[in-house]
């Protein structure tokens, strides 16, 4: 990966783009000026780094996304996003780790990082 990093979206202007709550994408190239480009599901996508999180190194937790009141259907207020296949989980209670439905991996659950 050349060590440039990974990212995650913050705000409407990341999602508007296509990139969904909770999921850390791969930096393909930094363009410099505050721009970055990602793989967003084997599509490059352009947008500004100040509506990213960026991290260096690829995560190896879940993250925890909560759902806003006229998301929550009441029983799901809140999922996880698989660090490695990006899977979501709904969940229920806080465990402290948890495997993922499709690529079979256990990863701790980082109730400190909320998408």
């Amino acid at each position: 990966m050349g060590g440039i990093g990974w990212a995650r979206g913050s705000g409407h202007f990341a999602e508007e783009r296509g990139l969904r709550r909770g999921e850390w994408y791969q930096v393909l190239e930094d363009q410099g000026e505050g721009w970055l480009v990602l793989d967003v599901n084997e599509v490059h996508v352009r947008i500004t780094r100040d509506h990213l999180l960026v991290r260096r190194s690829q995560p190896k937790t879940w993250s925890v996304v909560r759902l806003s009141p006229d998301q929550a259907d009441g029983v799901h207020q809140m999922y996880l996003v698989c660090p490695s296949c990006h899977t979501r989980q709904h969940l229920a209670g806080r465990p402290k780790e948890s495997e993922c439905p499709k690529c079979l991996k256990t990863y701790p659950v980082d109730w400190s990082d909320r998408a």
